[in-house]
């Protein structure tokens, strides 16, 4: 019983000083973002264009392609995503309760698990169907900046990431 106790001190202790830490870190606002920028981030108009990765030598009729897949993608994968963020937040409130339950963070982990397999998997499609509308040295281009795009930070929240 002494022993239980003292891990449960020690966690509370432990989760004290990690949000005191996260605290002292927080970043103040500066004020207001302007005109309908994120703070640090040009506007959304101005940043529509940038989206995806930059092909060189699209006509017309690829870019027009492209957009639609890419609208296609995101009208597909938001439900998938909304799911997994769901799933999480379950999770989160499964693994901070007094008793864990572990058949149920089992169940929880493995449906995040297949439903970021199924992301996975309509993001692999949705780049078979982009390499068809391109050329060969668009192709090329294209996988050389997927080769050197860095991977999301997996905490999702600004300022908690690995840093550059």
């Amino acid at each position: 019983m002494k022993k239980l106790n003292a891990k449960r001190s020690l966690a509370m202790i432990a989760l004290l000083m990690v949000s005191f830490t996260y605290g002292s870190m927080a970043q103040r606002r500066q004020g207001p973002p302007k005109d309908g920028e994120r703070q640090g981030h040009p506007p959304m108009e101005q940043r529509d264009h940038e989206r995806g990765p930059k092909i060189p030598n699209l006509t017309e009729e690829q870019e027009a392609q492209l957009k639609g897949l890419r609208l296609e993608m995101e009208k597909s994968s938001l439900p998938i995503q909304n799911q997994i963020a769901e799933k999480e937040a379950r999770l989160k409130t499964i693994t901070t309760a007094s008793e864990i339950n572990l058949k149920d963070a089992g169940r929880v982990i493995q449906e995040i698990s297949d439903l970021k397999t199924q992301l996975m998997t309509l993001r692999v499609e949705n780049l078979v169907k982009m390499k068809e509308i391109l050329t060969d040295e668009q192709e090329m281009a294209l996988n050389h900046q997927l080769l050197k795009r860095p991977e999301k930070p997996q905490g999702g929240k600004p300022g908690f990431g690995r840093g550059r």
